[in-house]
C-alpha cells in the first residue's frame, strides 16, 4: 500500500442537502523516509453536525483537540525501531514526549488502531510489549508508548485519534 496514492472516498450532503461524494482534497503528511510515514485524510474540530458539515482533509498533522477526529494510515518502514525522535519530528504538536526516551510518548486522544499489513511491537513504558499484526486491533487511551518495527516488512495501520481531556 502506497500512501502517496491513496483512494479516499467521502460521502456526505452538499450546500442543497443533497447525497453526493464529496472533495477528499490532500492528506496532511508527515514523512521521515526509512523511520514513519503520515497521512491525515480526514478530521473534524468538535462534534461535527451533519447538516453542517462532516469535516474535511486536515490542515496540519497536528493531533485533536477534544471531541476533534483525525482518520488516517501509518507506515513505520521494516527495521525502522529505535529511529523515531518524537523532538525532530515535525508537526506533532499535542504530543508529551519522554525526555529519556525520544521513542516513548503519549497524546490527549483515544486512539483506535487496525493493522492492514506487516507488524509492529506496542511498548509500554518498563518494557512490556505486545506485537500487533494484520487485523489485531489496539485501543489506546492516551499513555506512555512507543511504536517497533524490528521486522522485515513495513507495518501499515489504520488510525482513528479521538480528541480528549487528560
Amino acid at each position: 500500500m502506497d500512501l502517496d496514492r491513496l483512494n479516499v472516498v467521502v460521502a456526505g450532503l452538499n450546500a442543497a442537502g443533497e447525497t453526493v461524494f464529496l472533495d477528499p482534497g490532500q492528506p496532511a503528511r508527515i514523512t521521515m523516509p526509512g523511520i514513519v510515514d503520515v497521512a491525515y485524510v480526514w478530521g473534524t474540530q468538535g462534534a461535527p453536525d451533519l447538516a453542517q458539515g462532516i469535516g474535511a482533509p486536515p490542515a496540519d498533522t497536528s493531533f485533536p483537540l477534544p471531541g476533534g477526529t483525525r482518520f488516517g494510515l501509518i507506515c513505520f518502514p521494516a527495521h525502522s525501531a529505535g529511529k523515531l525522535d518524537i523532538h525532530q519530528s515535525p508537526g506533532v504538536e499535542g504530543v508529551v514526549v519522554d525526555a529519556d526516551n525520544p521513542g516513548m510518548h503519549q497524546s490527549d486522544t483515544i486512539d483506535y488502531e487496525v493493522i492492514l499489513s506487516g507488524k509492529v511491537d506496542i511498548v509500554l513504558p518498563g518494557g512490556d510489549r505486545r506485537t500487533l499484526g494484520p487485523g489485531s486491533m489496539l485501543v489506546m487511551g492516551g499513555v506512555d508508548h512507543a511504536w517497533e518495527n524490528i521486522y522485515d516488512e513495513p507495518c501499515i495501520y489504520a488510525a482513528i485519534l479521538i480528541g480528549a481531556k487528560r
